[in-house]
């Protein structure tokens, strides 16, 4: 087997990674009508229930979030039961607790409420009137992700920070525990994410990931790669930033990690004079935490791929606000690209080669274009070809991103065309397109290959990989407000270019104005920032762009 784990920390990133295993959970052949290209195997493990005697397929997945981030998911399921009862909810015990002063005195206690289930869940639950809860899920019902989540996980998935409450209105980047949620504290820089995940490593007998990571390990027959979804712009960046560090460190020296970071398009990218002196320091603690967590993570992933909620102006009942939305419309690259990973033997393309097809020989790994779309069916007259439907979404991460910026160099890129789950009824005097020849229409379209070798990028280092699973619209997925249709087929691509370059170049400026202390790492971050850009270097570069600026 070739089994990937996937880590998801954050509220936000557990959205993402919901829509993704309740897509793979949709993959299962359950008969010899059914075809389905996806190993479960991959992303799946094989197990026992409490009773020991039901089989179990679960996600190879370990789950980060605050407390009160799971919802109404319970620890007990139809799976695993055994040491919880159905009102044990899934983040480890959600009960009233008193907080005690230095001298062992009780202050208050903490009341924490349970949250109760959806409509759509109790559907679930009883099986019966799923299709009908499903269609009516709204953003407001959906505020966790537990809310649509269709799987069983193992409880042993479920993991949490003990001294930061969520939730999803009233203080949705976290509080500490037992403080009032506008105390000032919030979950928001690299240093607190840090602090955090030391914390929880001084408190375990041996290192944290001895406990969390390597039960999962020591369940793969060969390992071939982790996938991470987090939040850049969040403590959760340096949280993973030090998980990270430790698996490179202890467990996984080697192996292909791919590490999916949100960034907020909202954070600026620099502080110059037209910042007013109120906002500098708030804005400081931004964008030196985003330097932190950029550079870390870049660090020690296989490949980095940041990603922002693309402009979706063109979809009328999307509503960016809404985390089941957002990243339904995020899952579109990155559940295209990881599936590569699982498909069966003969289709699968392995993260090992998905890196090398990007990397080309290089060290370069910050993928800096990143970009889907969704094509509808050919229209049935030439005359209407026009109006074929095209909705195309950059993801590229606002961290990388500069509108002023002339356009990057592409040194790479890697795509992928997923045929749609159904296929139109023809209509009369339809165009007499092949589905190879349409194929190749929307590739050339949306890929660009003979632009991008126009402009200087090998053809060797452009690469079209097969994806033959349709992307997958399950009853939970809000399929109306990103206008996907099964007939349409979805397209995915990773870049990279030479935008690192001018941002890295703007964070190692940013660093020798603004950090002044050692105890930053203000060296290290210099030291690091340029190494990192001058990778990205390509051809001639503007005198504008020289050390003196």
């Amino acid at each position: 087997m070739h089994e990937i784990i996937h880590l998801s920390l954050s509220a936000q990133a557990n959205h993402l990674t919901t829509h993704f295993y309740n897509a793979q959970d949709s993959y299962f052949v359950y008969d010899d009508r059914t075809v389905s290209h996806v190993d479960p195997t991959v992303l799946f493990r094989a197990g026992l229930g409490s009773d020991m005697r039901t089989s179990t397929f679960t996600p190879r997945a370990l789950i980060w979030d605050m407390r009160g981030g799971y919802g109404s998911m319970k620890k007990a399921n139809a799976l695993y039961s055994d040491g919880f009862d159905d009102n044990t909810d899934a983040s480890d015990a959600r009960n009233n607790a008193l907080v005690w002063d230095q001298g062992n005195k009780p202050l208050k206690v903490i009341q924490e409420d349970q949250v109760a289930a959806n409509e759509y869940q109790k559907a679930l639950d009883t099986g019966k009137d799923v299709i009908e809860k499903a269609a009516a899920l709204t953003p407001e019902t959906t505020r966790y992700w537990s809310d649509y989540n269709n799987i069983y996980y193992n409880p042993k998935s479920f993991h949490q920070l003990n001294n930061w409450e969520y939730d999803p209105v009233r203080f949705p980047k976290g509080k500490p525990r037992g403080e009032e949620p506008d105390g000032g504290r919030q979950f928001v820089d690299y240093e607190t994410g840090v602090a955090e995940f030391t914390e929880m490593n001084v408190s375990s007998e041996d290192a944290y990931l001895e406990h969390v990571f390597r039960p999962a390990l020591e369940e793969c027959d060969s390992l071939s790669g982790i996938t991470i979804s987090t939040e850049a712009d969040s403590a959760w960046g340096g949280f993973t930033a030090k998980v990270l560090e430790e698996l490179r460190e202890e467990y996984i020296p080697k192996t292909p990690v791919f590490t999916w970071a949100v960034y907020d398009g909202k954070v600026g990218a620099k502080i110059d004079h037209t910042t007013s002196y109120k906002n500098i320091k708030q804005s400081r603690q931004q964008v030196l935490s985003r330097i932190k967590t950029t550079t870390a993570l870049a660090r020690d992933s296989t490949l980095f791929i940041p990603i922002s909620k693309p402009q979706a102006s063109i979809l009328k009942n999307y509503d960016g606000e809404s985390n089941w939305h957002s990243t339904a419309l995020l899952s579109l690259p990155f559940e295209t690209i990881s599936l590569l990973s699982s498909l069966r033997s003969e289709k699968r393309v392995s993260m090992q080669t998905v890196a090398e097809y990007l990397q080309c020989g290089s060290t370069r790994n910050i993928v800096s274009s990143t970009e889907a779309a969704i094509v509808g069916p050919m229209p049935s007259s030439l005359a209407d070809l026009h109006k074929r439907k095209k909705l195309v979404f950059d993801y590229s991460g606002s961290v990388f991103h500069d509108a002023n910026a002339p356009a990057p160099h592409y040194f790479s890129k890697l795509g992928t065309i997923r045929p749609p789950s159904t296929t139109a009824s023809p209509q009369p005097n339809s165009l007499s397109l092949d589905p190879a020849g349409d194929h190749h229409m929307i590739w050339e379209e949306l890929f660009k290959a003979s632009q991008l070798q126009g402009d200087g990028t090998a053809a060797a280092n452009l690469a079209e990989v097969n994806c033959p699973q349709p992307f997958s619209l399950q009853k939970s997925f809000p399929a109306g407000a990103l206008d996907l249709e099964s007939s349409d087929s979805v397209y995915a691509s990773l870049g990279v270019t030479t935008a690192p370059r001018r941002q890295l170049r703007e964070m190692n400026t940013f660093v020798s104005k603004f950090v002044k202390t050692a105890d930053e790492g203000r060296d290290e971050l210099k030291e690091e920032t340029s190494e990192m850009a001058e990778q990205y270097e390509w051809g001639w570069e503007e005198s504008e762009e020289s050390d003196d600026e």
